[in-house]
């Protein structure tokens, strides 16, 4: 978890005032199927601790689901043993209002 905390931080200390994207950049970002200029709004680091707590918080939440293969972890203290190529899916939910247009 922490690097991606560290990877977080370092998007914040490094920011660009002007991103622009090459095309082959387009190229590679559509095959992800999302396509963004990195543009960071918000400038305040992570804390490590305080980040592996709202994640926690989130998945007992029902926020995301988490498959190993097509099996889904419905509680933290679940045993995994992961293999080689194994899949592992995080899926967010998001809810809808149901109102209409």
């Amino acid at each position: 978890m922490s690097s991606k905390v560290q990877t977080y931080n370092a998007k914040r200390d490094n920011a660009t005032l002007l991103a622009f994207l090459t095309p082959s950049q387009i190229q590679e970002q559509s095959e992800t199927g999302k396509i963004g200029f990195g543009a960071v709004h918000n400038f305040k680091t992570a804390d490590e601790a305080t980040s592996i707590a709202v994640a926690l918080q989130a998945y007992e939440d029902g926020m995301f689901l988490v498959f190993i293969d097509d099996q889904e972890i419905t509680t933290l203290d679940t045993a995994i043993q992961l293999k080689k190529d194994q899949n592992i899916t995080f899926l967010r939910m998001t809810f809808l209002t149901g109102l209409s247009w």
